[in-house]
């Protein structure tokens, strides 16, 4: 693939990527759920995609989604203290939801 069809792509991969934040900002969690998925597909390595993912899938109440994105993003960027913080919210989460059940 040639330069110009690379630069193409990521900018589409960008603009997409720009829309799902605004999704996600604007609580219309559905419609970045939609990009996000793309984008995991079309990028499947990258961290920032499934972190966001992740992000999107807690605030839905999708735990044990966003734990699986979560740790996807941690194993891409091991470093990322966003990932990391992410995963253990979203585990600490299913353990206070787990308890409040068993009540």
């Amino acid at each position: 693939m040639n330069s110009a069809a690379d630069a193409r792509k990521q900018r589409e991969f960008s603009k997409l990527l720009g829309m799902a934040i605004h999704f996600r900002d604007n609580q219309e969690y559905q419609n970045a759920l939609l990009i996000l998925r793309k984008l995991a597909r079309i990028q499947p390595h990258s961290a920032s995609v499934h972190g966001i993912l992740a992000d999107v899938q807690w605030r839905l109440g999708h735990l044990e989604r966003a734990v699986q994105s979560f740790k996807r993003a941690t194993k891409l960027s091991p470093k990322s203290e966003l990932a990391s913080l992410g995963l253990f919210h979203t585990l600490w989460s299913q353990v206070k939801s787990s308890a409040r059940r068993q009540k």
